[in-house]
């Protein structure tokens, strides 16, 4: 080999070497915003199931031992895990954009769970409420999960105390909710149905 030619080849290869050290740590930063950005949707995905998760049909503050049962109504909307597009969410790994279509997914059968619940419901609507507190209770906690995740591959920012604070209620109402405590959730109904009856009854004496 022509020894003019070495100091050539060395530049080129080092050249070569620094396009890919670059391009490297440019697609790292592509990937890393777009964690950033999918982490928000999460986040505000986790903050409406927690709003649903904590809804019983009353007013928030109100005690059901003194309101009508007859007027419960949902407080709040459906949550809906809406992804608009995040550039470079290719680049992410699949655990990540798989575990959201898989929440995407399980929002499909949410209306048919609820409806079975409501006409499966006694009158009072407790279990509506509960199984719908339930389901968003679960689904707010895959959300939770995955954002866990992405912050802790990605080193970013953690969540604020308000969050934790739903990211916690939404893993007690689903431990409350599992099957451990469905004789649990039964006894609670069957007192405040008891409570509501003898309030009525009162009330029709004083009448």
């Amino acid at each position: 080999m022509d020894a003019t030619r070495i100091p050539t080849s060395v530049f080129s290869a080092m050249g070569k070497l620094l396009d890919y050290c670059l391009n490297r740590k440019q697609l790292q930063r592509h990937t890393a915003e777009a964690a950033s950005k999918l982490v928000s949707v999460l986040d505000r995905y986790v903050r409406d199931c927690a709003a649903a998760a904590s809804d019983d049909g009353y007013l928030p503050g109100a005690n059901p031992q003194y309101n009508d049962y007859r007027n419960r109504k949902e407080q709040c909307a459906d949550p809906v895990l809406a992804l608009p597009d995040i550039p470079g969410w290719n680049l992410l790994p699949l655990r990540y954009t798989d575990g959201v279509r898989d929440i995407e997914h399980r929002q499909n059968d949410i209306s048919d769970v609820l409806q079975e619940a409501f006409e499966g419901d006694f009158g009072a609507l407790d279990e509506y409420f509960a199984e719908r507190q339930r389901v968003f209770a679960e689904l707010g906690f895959r959300a939770t999960l995955l954002s866990r995740d992405l912050r802790a591959e990605y080193g970013l920012m953690p969540p604020s105390v308000r969050h934790r604070e739903r990211e916690t209620l939404l893993e007690k109402t689903l431990q409350y909710h599992d099957g451990f405590s469905i004789r649990l959730r039964r006894s609670e109904r069957r007192i405040a149905r008891q409570a509501r009856m003898s309030e009525q009854n009162d009330n029709q004496r004083d009448g």
